[in-house]
């Protein structure tokens, strides 16, 4: 047979139209072999079942043909040599198949981090991720991971978006979003709400705390009085808890105590240790239609003599004063005869 007294060529070597095909699209393949002249008589390149000749066209390929071995066969003076090709489909990522896995709540104080991690499946090659600006501190776009570290209450419900995209070079985007769900402290101090620091037998006050989520367990708030003043039942609102003290001066002994109030943050009640206090100045009597009484029976001992002495004095003052004023006006107004 003409041409097989050569030595046999090498393997046949396969050249295809990329590295990876598309799902959907078409692959063609072409057989190649290393004749340095003239081929043997019975010389042939094959693609069984696929092809009859050197070229494999394999239409729309799926996932499914992912990793599918195509056999090349060269034949010649009744010797065989082949070449195998691996199909790999490039498919996804898509959103369906993309999650973004992080924990169901998160409780922070504002400084703690928290990390997200971004992941597709159905996908080949494995895709590369990146995460919305100003989102991440650190994140690996290979691993899809991402830290973050949410500050309460802005960063409460706050949607964070990952891009999965495939590293095939066809342009396929999957998108997944996480919503920030943060359990944290208040962010203030409680609030005690008073129109001045000086009050009175059944004045009431009010003790506040605002914000934090959950809100506060509850609020106490007390005077420092013997017997101590005891706040009343919590009153809830969708924002706030409070709590209100109604003043009993039967219970003070000195004009001046100290209410304070702190609350209890169940989720960890070591992050809200805040309390405030007030100085209050405490009317203990009734005050009288008339000044001069209020001021006489508001004193006591030496003091209380003074004081007397002191508006005594001031009101015989301005007695004088007036009586004096009348006798000018009346030496001025008085008719002058002239003789």
């Amino acid at each position: 047979m003409s041409g097989c007294n050569r030595d046999p060529p090498g393997d046949p070597y396969v050249s295809c139209n990329s590295k990876f095909v598309a799902e959907g699209k078409s692959l063609e393949c072409v057989c190649e072999a290393r004749f340095p002249d003239s081929r043997p008589d019975d010389f042939s390149l094959t693609w069984p079942p696929y092809s009859d000749n050197n070229t494999m066209k394999v239409m729309k390929v799926t996932r499914h043909d992912h990793s599918k071995v195509f056999t090349c066969l060269m034949t010649w003076c009744g010797h065989q040599r082949t070449t195998n090709y691996t199909l790999l489909v490039a498919y996804g990522p898509e959103s369906v198949h993309t999650m973004i896995y992080g924990p169901k709540s998160f409780l922070t104080d504002g400084t703690s981090s928290l990390n997200l991690t971004c992941l597709a499946t159905e996908v080949y090659p494995a895709p590369r991720y990146t995460w919305e600006d100003r989102t991440c501190q650190n994140n690996d776009s290979d691993q899809g991971t991402c830290e973050v570290k949410p500050t309460p209450p802005g960063d409460d419900g706050r949607q964070v978006e990952c891009t999965a995209r495939s590293s095939a070079g066809d342009y396929n985007v999957a998108r997944a979003r996480y919503r920030l769900d943060l359990t944290y402290p208040p962010p203030q101090p409680p609030y005690i709400n008073i129109n001045n620091q000086t009050v009175g037998d059944g004045d009431v006050i009010h003790c506040i705390v605002s914000g934090g989520k959950p809100l506060v367990t509850s609020v106490i708030f007390t005077c420092l009085t013997d017997p101590p003043h005891q706040d009343q039942p919590d009153i809830r609102t969708p924002s706030s808890v409070f709590s209100s003290l109604v003043i009993d001066s039967a219970k003070v002994k000195e004009n001046i105590t100290e209410c304070v109030c702190h609350a209890v943050w169940t989720p960890k009640e070591e992050w809200y240790s805040n309390s405030t206090s007030v100085f209050l100045f405490i009317q203990t009597q009734e005050k009288d239609d008339s000044s001069f009484q209020a001021i006489i029976f508001g004193a006591s001992g030496g003091c209380g003599a003074l004081f007397i002495v002191l508006i005594i004095i001031i009101i015989v003052l301005a007695r004088s004063k007036t009586r004096r004023k009348g006798e000018q006006e009346f030496y001025y107004n008085f008719p002058h005869y002239h003789i």
